[in-house]
């Protein structure tokens, strides 16, 4: 059998030893730091955590205000971009629009100035009797000139001119010229003079058709002449001429390179025009 030996006496202060008593406090010191780490962890850990998340949170704001002002500033260029593009499309209609007027007046040419300088152009020896505008989509057979009356009756040899009511020639088209010569070398001379105008296409100014006819002019005898013998003798016939068609075109040139023949024709009204587009900067000098 045991037997159980226990001294209280050992325990009691009075009998505890300086050495042990000391070792026993150092003991129960050390056995206090897990505790105040623990307290302390417990106490700034969430002290930390707290400060981390105010610090994202105010870091998160800042950046959603510069998010939301670098929108700002991405919608207010994208609508001056589209402000911009507007103003753009606007200012190439007004350029198209310009560049359409532009050209409508290049292409014009007045027929003043076209029948002038074809007047001006027939030699001697030759009566013009119908200049004609004729479209492109009618054949030179139904437009044109047509039934056109005969020249005055005299002995002089006249230019005279019949022609369309218009203002101006569209370039697309081709004029016709009708009239009467003395002989075919009038003629040619004719087709000759027309093809050094700078109106007209020399490439394609060409007979058409050329045929002798009685001579429309007659003679008459003076019903107030005192002379008797005069009418014993008879009337004679002028020889016959030669009746002509001519067709050409406009040439492929500009008003603004026809401005010297413009001006030496007389023709103001479109010079004035196209000197100011020129010097707006629409038409190029």
């Amino acid at each position: 059998m045991y037997s159980l030996d226990i001294n209280f006496l050992k325990d009691r202060p009075e009998f505890v030893k300086p050495e042990q008593n000391k070792q026993k406090k150092k003991l129960n010191v050390g056995s206090n730091v897990p505790l105040v780490a623990g307290i302390v962890a417990g106490v700034f850990l969430p002290l930390a955590v707290g400060g981390f998340w105010w610090w994202q949170q105010s870091e998160q704001g800042n950046l959603e205000t510069k998010i939301a002002e670098v929108q700002a500033d991405l919608d207010k260029a994208a609508k001056e971009q589209g402000e911009l593009k507007t103003v753009r499309q606007e200012t190439d209609l007004y350029k198209q629009q310009t560049q359409a007027l532009a050209s409508v007046f290049e292409q014009i040419r007045p027929w003043s100035a076209m029948v002038k300088d074809i007047s001006e152009r027939v030699p001697p020896g030759i009566q013009i009797t119908c200049i004609a505008q004729v479209p492109v989509s009618t054949s030179s057979s139904s437009g044109g000139c047509q039934n056109v009356p005969n020249p005055p009756t005299t002995r002089n040899t006249t230019t005279t001119t019949t022609t369309a009511n218009a203002s101006a020639v569209a370039p697309q088209d081709k004029v016709e010229i009708t009239g009467i010569a003395r002989s075919f070398n009038n003629v040619n001379d004719l087709i000759l003079t027309l093809q050094r105008s700078a109106f007209l296409n020399n490439q394609q100014t060409r007979l058409i058709t050329a045929r002798l006819v009685d001579n429309p002019i007659k003679l008459e005898r003076n019903p107030n002449s005192s002379q008797s013998g005069s009418n014993n003798f008879p009337i004679p016939e002028l020889p016959k001429v030669v009746q002509f068609k001519l067709e050409t075109s406009l040439s492929d040139k500009t008003s603004s390179q026809l401005l010297p023949q413009l001006n030496g024709l007389g023709d103001l009204g479109l010079t004035s025009r196209i000197e100011a587009l020129k010097q707006q900067g629409v038409i190029k000098k």
